[in-house]
């Protein structure tokens, strides 16, 4: 495993791809007949003895017995060390660095925090593999973090922790997280403290590029970044808000807004800042919230998410997947910026932006969306107000589409089209019906007890019909005035309740 450019932010984030490599990464084919079948075992069997023979170099025995015994049994391997072969690093510009011979193979764990590194990421590689083939790949972040942490305790005093700055490189694959906050939790508080220090001096909140140069700005934010979403106990107030400002200071990468408005190359280095800041924000959601501005952070993520440029499409996707991270944390916040930015925004653009995300999450997260149907609904409707200049000639497709995906996907609104009247059912029991031509309100429905479930137009659009699960009824209305009075009672008969039909 190469230990070149330990000073590089990340770069890896663009090509490591986690789940692919490994030794039993085998191209999936269609095995057309016998010889191209033996031809994939053979593969196959190859890779694993290759892997079986890595392995028993590198892993110390008697360590961990929960995932020695799995990966032993699973390529046949005797729980015994191999003296007299040695390994190393290759590190920059091709270089080896080979270990000598030792008396104790346990020794290597003294030597660096980059062999301890390198070593628990080599051997964390490849007891995934061995643990997908024993189908235990679920427990695989458990049981490597239990190997690392059990290693100090059987090296002793004299154990070299791993390098938390190599180790941050790879911190978007689960088991080297595991790898780097099991490093922490093994810490002592007067080391942890020493550690939060360290990294503090170069946040870019700390610092400059001038003074500490943005690499090791990014790395302090990503190292102190982690600690923040998996053990933010670890972190003191102070720091906790400083590095959350630093994230949002990476996510407005000025190189990544820069190559976006020229269309230029976009560099590595840029990229890769952003998608850690993108993914650390959103995962630690819940610990950077309370130090900063969450809905012009969010702002920022609809603006990436939404630009469609190629040289962006990294970036786009790492966008959308924060969103829908800090969704499932603070739901009632995402929406209520994007219907205030729908109704409100600035520029046509920011309004549009908000109707692409609205029908991102409808399709994606129709469940997630569901209890703010109505609220969206009523801020879509908005945009096609009618007496403001230009805006319901400019939004009017983006507009319409999202509330066809919301009649297609939610029976509790519906469209009629003879009319253009749109009605929607709210939690509280009442149905709205909007006029779709003058973008307002017509009507109010309140009747029932529960949130309405489903509603519908008749075909020529005079009645519409209610329905409640909570209540079990079904309420009859013409679509222009309430069927008799609004307290819910009699209702000239045409309440209808039902408990067998359920």
């Amino acid at each position: 495993m190469s230990s070149s450019s330990f000073d590089a932010v990340v770069p890896d984030i663009l090509t490591f791809r986690p789940d692919k490599d490994d030794p039993l990464d085998v191209a999936v084919q269609t095995p057309y007949d016998i010889t191209t079948r033996q031809r994939m075992e053979e593969v196959r069997d190859k890779r694993i003895e290759l892997m079986s023979a890595i392995m028993s170099i590198v892993n110390s025995w008697h360590i961990s017995e929960a995932l020695e015994d799995i990966c032993s049994k699973t390529l046949s391997l005797t729980k015994n060390t191999h003296p007299n072969i040695s390994f190393g690093l290759k590190g920059a510009n091709g270089n080896l660095s080979i270990l000598a011979p030792l008396n104790n193979e346990k020794e290597a764990w003294t030597i660096s925090s980059s062999m301890t590194a390198n070593r628990l990421l080599s051997i964390a590689l490849l007891a995934k593999a061995a643990l997908f083939i024993a189908d235990e790949e679920s427990r695989s972040s458990d049981l490597i973090s239990g190997y690392a942490m059990a290693l100090p305790l059987v090296i002793g005093p004299s154990y070299c922790f791993p390098s938390l700055s190599l180790l941050s490189r790879y911190w978007q694959d689960p088991s080297a997280r595991s790898l780097f906050s099991s490093a922490v939790t093994g810490l002592s508080k007067d080391d942890i403290v020493t550690l939060v220090d360290y990294w503090e001096a170069f946040l870019p909140t700390s610092s400059s590029p001038e003074n500490s140069g943005a690499q090791m700005m990014a790395r302090a934010s990503i190292v102190l970044g982690i600690m923040g979403c998996d053990q933010p106990q670890m972190l003191p107030p102070r720091v906790r808000k400083s590095t959350a400002l630093s994230l949002t200071i990476l996510l407005s990468d000025a190189e990544l807004n820069e190559a976006r408005h020229a269309t230029s190359t976009l560099s590595t280095g840029s990229m890769a800042r952003t998608l850690s800041s993108m993914e650390l924000l959103s995962q630690g959601f819940s610990t950077w919230e309370a130090y900063i501005n969450a809905a012009e952070v969010l702002r920022t993520l609809f603006l990436y998410a939404t630009d469609s440029q190629p040289l962006m499409a990294l970036v786009n996707r790492g966008a959308k997947s924060a969103i829908f991270e800090i969704s499932t944390r603070n739901m009632p916040l995402v929406i209520s910026t994007l219907t205030f930015d729908t109704m409100r925004g600035k520029t046509a653009e920011d309004r549009l932006r908000c109707l692409k995300i609205i029908g991102t999450f409808i399709r994606r997260e129709p469940v997630l969306f569901y209890p703010h149907v109505y609220g969206v609904l009523e801020a879509v409707v908005t945009t096609l107000d009618p007496n403001i200049a230009h805006l319901r000639e400019v939004m009017l497709t983006a507009a319409t589409t999202v509330l066809h995906e919301l009649v297609k996907t939610y029976p509790s609104v519906d469209f009629s089209s003879g009319t253009q009247k749109l009605a929607v059912g709210t939690l509280e029991g009442a149905a709205v019906i909007y006029d779709v031509r003058t973008a307002t309100r017509s009507v109010v429905l309140e009747g029932h007890v529960g949130p309405v479930s489903v509603l519908a137009f008749s075909p020529d659009a005079k009645l519409i019909a209610t329905c409640s699960l909570v209540d079990q009824t079904v309420r009859v209305w013409y679509a222009d005035h309430v069927i008799g009075t609004s307290s819910g009672t009699n209702y000239d008969d045409k309440e209808y309740r039902f408990t067998e039909a359920l």
